[in-house]
């Protein structure tokens, strides 16, 4: 669709969800290796996981206890003590830390090799994610939230991130994105399209992860994708063995089913750029499951009050 291809297929990676019987997001805190397993069984050798966003709440990023962190990262230390790098994983912080804190952050994680830092701050400020970037090894990713190439340009020029991750629902289609991959190919930059949001955009980033050399690998949910995601479109994209596979259809590759206008349970929101960032992500974002963040809210307050500390585990 939009050229001549250089490859039939594209690595994804999968980022962990809730939803329907799906269970990964709340599972990894519960049963990290099993989840990981689960996945190498399928083929999928990446995951990206937030397990920074809980304990980011109660001030808003702006403090961050090691003991809090400590035990944040225990899903993926069980990772990595278990499967080694088998598995690699990304870290995903929605843009909750002031910078001080991401920078404790990337620090304390670097033994565990993630394989890149998305969106610790604010995405809007390339000189804050500049120093973020010189303060660790591991690539910071930017970003989803970034218009069009004239925001992205800055942070691929100033090498405030080593990944571009445009998502092409919110940085202007296709073309755009095009463009973009384009101008980070010019700075050797990989980029890794951003893709939580349908499988409308799914296809319309394998076009041009299949068109552009430089693409590295692309978001896959997999809790949304056998939870919803077929239930919209036909045909549906192929995943196999951790990769998603050419749209061979014309045009995208798919089509919206006709019952979905029927539906009764659709919503339709509208993106406001002039909205305070994440603004819904409180909301959005629940994990760990709620016994889980019972026992962490338990073992802060016994830390306030003076007393032993305890940590899930």
């Amino acid at each position: 669709m939009v050229g001549g291809g250089t490859r039939h297929r594209i690595r994804v990676y999968n980022t962990l969800g809730v939803y329907g019987d799906i269970t990964d997001g709340y599972d990894v805190w519960t049963d990290p290796v099993g989840v990981a397993k689960r996945l190498l069984d399928e083929g999928i050798t990446g995951m990206k996981m937030s397990p920074t966003d809980f304990i980011a709440r109660e001030s808003d990023g702006q403090l961050l206890f090691k003991d809090d962190l400590d035990w944040a990262l225990h899903p993926l230390r069980e990772i990595r003590d278990k499967l080694g790098m088998d598995i690699e994983v990304a870290n995903d912080a929605h843009g909750k830390w002031n910078l001080p804190n991401a920078i404790k952050i990337v620090r304390e994680m670097e033994p565990l090799r993630p394989m890149w830092h998305e969106e610790l701050i604010s995405p809007l400020n390339e000189e804050a994610h500049a120093r973020l970037q010189s303060a660790t090894s591991t690539p910071i990713a930017a970003a989803e939230r970034l218009m069009t190439r004239y925001q992205h340009r800055r942070f691929i020029e100033s090498s405030a991130a080593r990944i571009t991750m445009p998502d092409l629902t919110w940085t202007g289609g296709i073309s755009e994105v095009m463009k973009i991959a384009i101008l980070a190919s010019v700075h050797q930059m990989p980029i890794a399209p951003h893709d939580c949001v349908g499988p409308v955009n799914m296809l319309a980033c394998a076009h041009i992860a299949m068109a552009t050399p430089n693409v590295m690998i692309m978001e896959y949910n997999r809790a949304m994708h056998l939870g919803w995601y077929r239930d919209f479109i036909e045909p549906d994209f192929m995943i196999e063995n951790g990769f998603l596979m050419a749209p061979t259809e014309p045009g995208l590759g798919t089509h919206l089913k006709a019952s979905v206008r029927e539906r009764t349970d659709a919503t339709v929101r509208t993106s406001d750029e002039r909205a305070e960032p994440w603004l819904m992500s409180r909301q959005r974002y629940t994990y760990p499951p709620p016994e889980i963040q019972d026992d962490f809210i338990e073992s802060t307050e016994r830390r306030k009050a003076g007393s032993e500390s305890v940590y899930y585990d």
